[in-house]
């Protein structure tokens, strides 16, 4: 009887490990743990200085805000909800930038953002925020036209890394600044139909990159999925998670009289809407939501992994948001809130 006991009990262990953390032939399968709440420590409602803001960045003791309806491109504001001035102007002359869309990156002691419809990356001096000059950039870089790139991040002084949407069955573009080389490199998540464009596919996982503090390696998290990936610094492969959730993009294929793209339907889910990192943590901002529900992407949930693909946390925050960013020593998390110019603090 003991032996039978002790038997029954090494099956619910080895159950309850399997439920926990299971393999697939692409992907790791972790469960979700009940949502943790945080606690609010600031509220910053700054409609007199936002129009629609869309990302965040935190370095020191400022925090740079892309205003995509505003003139001037970032907005910055201490940590005191104090605004400091502005980097940047849209338009198409030198320094300029048409359609500042994607991540905020610090490298080198600048500021630096991706303008994809003129394929160019600009970098701002930190001492170029200013409340009345503009004051434009010298580092512009233009990347080569045959490079068809989303979301860039440095991996070291002269080289950029992005997401790959050329017809190349591949994840990600590395790009070296001083030779202008392109490679991909990465594998690409399975095709849900053999029928299915590459083009289409690589729109369907649309995600945020975003590069480690210490540049060793890169983390994915998918707009239409609740798939993370995680590759080397290299491109290479490390990891790709997904939680019990476990929902792949749901399209169909559309033609917009030139081609073939991705079409979304009111049951089109949206997974994870924003992405921040430290040296020790990876954070999604998932929403969860249906096109059904809301035609832009807010949600109430970040789910919290560690490098090696473990699910740490999950954690709550108070009302609907678009955007997240976290301190690099994981203290404190910066969020925008949805349908509003708020940006909130939170204590981790």
């Amino acid at each position: 009887m003991i032996k039978r006991n002790n038997l029954f009990i090494l099956f619910l262990i080895i159950t309850f490990v399997s439920c926990t953390q299971t393999e697939t032939s692409w992907y790791k399968k972790v469960n979700l743990t009940p949502a943790k709440k945080i606690k609010k420590v600031n509220n910053w409602t700054l409609s007199d200085s936002l129009f629609n803001p869309f990302k965040l960045k935190k370095e020191g003791q400022n925090i740079y805000i892309n205003d995509l309806k505003s003139k001037k491109v970032i907005v910055v504001f201490d940590e005191n909800s104090n605004y400091k001035g502005n980097i940047g102007i849209k338009g198409k002359g030198p320094g300029e930038l048409l359609a500042p869309f994607g991540s905020l990156d610090f490298h080198d002691n600048k500021l630096w953002v991706f303008d994809s419809s003129q394929n160019k990356y600009l970098g701002f001096h930190k001492d170029s925020v200013s409340s009345n000059d503009y004051k434009p950039t010298d580092h512009e870089l233009f990347l080569e036209s045959k490079s068809f790139f989303y979301e860039l991040g440095w991996l070291d002084s002269e080289t950029i890394v992005g997401l790959d949407f050329s017809e190349i069955d591949n994840r990600l573009s590395i790009y070296n600044t001083n030779t202008k080389q392109t490679t991909t490199t990465g594998t690409l998540p399975p095709l849900p139909k053999s029928e299915v464009p590459i083009a289409v596919h690589k729109q369907s996982l649309m995600a945020t990159l975003k590069v480690k503090p210490d540049n060793s390696k890169i983390a994915l998290a998918n707009l239409y999925c609740d798939l993370i990936e995680i590759y080397n610094q290299d491109g290479s492969d490390y990891m790709k998670i997904k939680t019990d959730l476990d929902f792949l993009p749901k399209y169909e294929l559309s033609n917009n009289g030139s081609r073939v793209v991705m079409g979304q339907a009111g049951d089109t889910k949206f997974g994870y809407i924003d992405l921040s990192v430290s040296d020790n943590k990876i954070y999604a901002l998932y929403s969860g939501k249906t096109r059904d529900d809301s035609p832009f992407p807010f949600g109430t949930e970040i789910h919290v992994f560690d490098w090696e693909g473990n699910l740490v946390n999950v954690l709550e925050i108070e009302k609907k948001s678009t955007a997240i960013e976290v301190d690099t020593n994981d203290k404190n998390l910066f969020v925008i809130e949805y349908g509003n110019a708020n940006i909130v603090q939170y204590k981790l």
